[in-house]
């Protein structure tokens, strides 16, 4: 990649930073499957992540972004032996007049991005529950995320 692409999509993060604000979180769903026994020393994750705008209804300055994030829990063997599903909603706030399009914009930049943390306890919490040992979820690289969104289209992370 450029060093200039990477400088233009760094300069948009912090922009949509800074004009986008997180006012509210909360969890609309969350579960825990247990599905076969776990030996709790050796696991592998699988994680998947998806997101969703819903503007319907709310106020010109007010958005609200779904995040759905599915980590499923994996033996030595490669078999599924957990599932973790957690929904998390987020309520994001222009803090200057944008239009439409531009506030969904960067409330799609910054909805993984805020939301992450929070995803990340709730699955911690929900593994803690279930007597499994403590799920640590990858880092995110936000402007390799930002990459992947415009390349599937903005459905996926």
């Amino acid at each position: 990649m450029a060093r200039e692409d990477y400088e233009k999509e760094l300069q948009e993060y912090k922009i949509s930073r800074d004009t986008v604000q997180l006012v509210n979180v909360d969890t609309v769903s969350m579960s825990l499957s247990k599905i076969k026994p776990l030996n709790n020393d050796s696991k592998r994750l699988g994680l998947s992540i998806a997101r969703e705008i819903i503007d319907k209804g709310v106020e010109p300055d007010i958005l609200k972004g779904i995040v759905r994030m599915k980590v499923e829990v994996f033996n030595e063997e490669k078999e599924c032996c957990a599932a973790i599903n957690v929904v998390q909603m987020g309520i994001f706030r222009a803090e200057e007049e944008l239009d439409a399009e531009e506030f969904r914009h960067r409330v799609e930049l910054q909805l993984i991005p805020q939301l992450i943390s929070y995803l990340r306890s709730t699955v911690s919490v929900l593994a803690a529950e279930a007597g499994l040992a403590p799920i640590v979820l990858p880092t995110m690289d936000v402007l390799q995320s930002i990459r992947r969104n415009a390349r599937e289209g903005n459905q996926e992370a």
